[in-house]
């Protein structure tokens, strides 16, 4: 196999970036549409972009080159201070939300991101963390977990809408 140059490697780096941007953008959308079609579509087009991120970092898995990627710790670390950063904005949230909906909503977000911040920790403190990585695909996962929320909040939130990303 050959190895990757280093502007292929640049353009791999720039890409992922690239897809990170706009899997958050997606999401973004996604949460603040009104529309059912709209929140649907970008949940399945961050999905998407999520699939074109992973076969990025595949390829810099399978291809040899001089920069060396990080240690899954640092990545584990790093997701972790993203989860811990989310828990605040939703506990500042749960206390400046006036209506009682947006609130529950708020606290329903803020659970969820404890619940994950402690699977994170538990993932960490395992021996072999790379063991402990689920048999379903990461981006799959995600993308069946964020379509399952989106539907109990709006389903909440409007009783009687159906919401179907």
């Amino acid at each position: 196999m050959q190895p990757l140059t280093a502007k292929e490697l640049e353009l791999v780096v720039k890409a992922m970036s690239k897809e990170d941007e706009l899997i958050r953008q997606c999401m973004r959308t996604a949460v603040h549409a009104w529309n059912p079609q709209v929140q649907g579509a970008c949940v399945q087009l961050a999905m998407r972009h999520q699939q074109h991120y992973q076969y990025l970092l595949g390829l810099l898995r399978k291809h040899p080159h001089d920069l060396p990627l990080p240690p899954e710790e640092d990545l584990l670390q790093a997701a972790l201070a993203d989860q811990k950063s989310a828990a605040r904005d939703y506990a500042a949230a749960v206390t400046e939300a006036e209506g009682e909906g947006v609130r529950k909503m708020f606290g329903e977000l803020l659970q969820e991101s404890l619940d994950m911040q402690a699977e994170l920790g538990e993932l960490m403190r395992q021996p072999d963390a790379s063991a402990a990585v689920p048999a379903v695909p990461h981006y799959e996962r995600t993308g069946q977990e964020i379509r399952a929320f989106m539907r109990r909040q709006m389903e909440s939130l409007y009783p009687g809408l159906i919401f179907t990303p």
